[in-house]
């Protein structure tokens, strides 16, 4: 028996905690304004027993910055994204665009920053 899985668009974007880094200084209800994120989804039905690409498109308000995915020693938290479970649905494999190394105040090293708008490719897993 072949099942498909309607993932409504609304419920994958709130199902995700994207985490601003650097950005723990400002009052919650300002994030929202900060950071968009849209998912573009090829098809409106998946099946299940297959996985499918799935694209995000973030835009950051000017004048922020939300730090590179990498780890590093200077004590800089890395963007991630992360969803909350969802049963028969995964999403993983993420791919981000290069990010783009600028200087700041509070580091002496250039620091990997998303600005702008950017595209993060991942995979959605049907079960």
């Amino acid at each position: 028996m072949n099942r498909i899985i309607k993932i409504p668009l609304q419920r994958l974007i709130w199902s995700f905690l994207f985490v601003l880094p650097g950005l723990f200084s400002s009052p919650l209800s300002s994030w929202a304004a900060t950071c968009e994120v849209n998912v573009i989804q090829s098809q409106d039905q998946y099946p299940a027993g297959d996985s499918y690409p799935i694209l995000f498109r973030i835009r950051i308000s000017k004048p922020w910055y939300i730090h590179g995915t990498k780890e590093s020693g200077d004590g800089l938290i890395p963007t991630v994204l992360f969803f909350s479970e969802t049963p028969g649905v995964e999403l993983k494999e993420f791919q981000f665009t290069d990010p783009e190394k600028k200087r700041f105040e509070y580091t002496n090293e250039r620091v990997e920053v998303f600005s702008g708008e950017f595209l993060v490719r991942g995979k959605l897993i049907v079960n």
